[in-house]
């Protein structure tokens, strides 16, 4: 079993992204868009090919080294990227994540990581790459509660050029660290199995962002936290309609881990990817909001 990432690796891969952007003049304000990943792509001297996937084994993304007739002093990469839409940002903030190592680590820092320890760096460098503190100070902050609701959800990932996941993923943890606050809740749901067994092909939450003083488990089949008529609008529900349903879901209070079963209405919207693959965005008021 791997290792949970460690608080020090954690911080490291934040400080990492922290240092490209600011070493690359990014400065977020009101007005401000998406990060200029090619721009800092450029001042790593890493080259950029998107090519379209030939097989569903291709990974997103790959750093190469080249041998070009001079190398240079820093040795010759080039960042090949297959997968297409937003994902190809992130696949190509993973791949700078692996060239800032080379560059800013000693191989001492990284030889005891595994496998899982590299995408859980990575994962978290690129993710700040793409949305710094920063950033997402400039659509909220601890004083003005971010109200999740799906239009504002679409408009800005858009703006910021990440996937819905990556947002929503920033977002909550911005609001765990105090950075912002968000004023209710949303997930997101891909099919898939339980981590364990790799059984039950079901929705499942992938990523939620709520406040930080509640608790919904990730993985986990919509259907088993109470969701059932969510469960079953995943599969049946028209794609790119933005609906509304009653459900329940099954929610900790993280001061004493309570368990609270909320009826409410869920919006939802469902799309549709590339082979069929479907997910949803689902927005709800937490506990607190319901009282009010």
């Amino acid at each position: 079993m791997h290792r949970i990432l460690s608080k020090e690796t954690y911080k490291l891969a934040k400080r990492l992204a922290s240092e490209l952007l600011e070493e690359a003049g990014f400065q977020a304000d009101a007005t401000s868009r998406a990060v200029p990943l090619l721009k800092i792509a450029k001042r790593l001297n890493v080259p950029i090919i998107y090519r379209e996937a030939d097989s569903n084994l291709r990974p997103e993304g790959m750093l190469w080294n080249t041998t070009p007739a001079q190398p240079s002093l820093f040795g010759d990469v080039e960042a090949e990227i297959w997968v297409q839409g937003l994902r190809k940002r992130f696949a190509l903030a993973h791949e700078l994540g692996h060239r800032i190592v080379e560059l800013r680590l000693m191989p001492d820092q990284t030889i005891d990581w595994t496998d899982q320890d590299w995408r859980d760096f990575l994962d978290v460098f690129a993710a700040r790459l793409l949305l710094p503190d920063s950033l997402l100070a400039t659509v909220g902050s601890s004083d003005l509660p971010i109200k999740l609701s799906i239009p504002w959800i679409i408009s800005t990932q858009q703006r910021f050029q990440v996937s819905i996941s990556c947002l929503l993923k920033r977002l909550n943890d911005a609001e765990s660290e105090g950075v912002l606050r968000v004023a209710n809740c949303a997930f997101v749901a891909f099919p898939g199995v339980s981590a364990k067994q790799k059984t039950n092909y079901a929705p499942r939450v992938s990523v939620i962002c709520m406040p930080h003083e509640w608790f919904v488990p990730t993985n986990r089949r919509l259907s088993s936290l109470g969701l059932k008529y969510l469960a079953k609008c995943f599969w049946e529900a028209d794609p790119f309609i933005e609906s509304a349903a009653e459900d329940e879901l099954e929610i900790f209070q993280r001061v004493n881990w309570s368990r609270q079963l909320l009826k409410q209405l869920f919006r939802y919207i469902v799309y549709t990817l590339p082979k069929d693959q479907r997910v949803m965005l689902a927005t709800f008021k937490g506990p607190d909001q319901l009282q009010q």
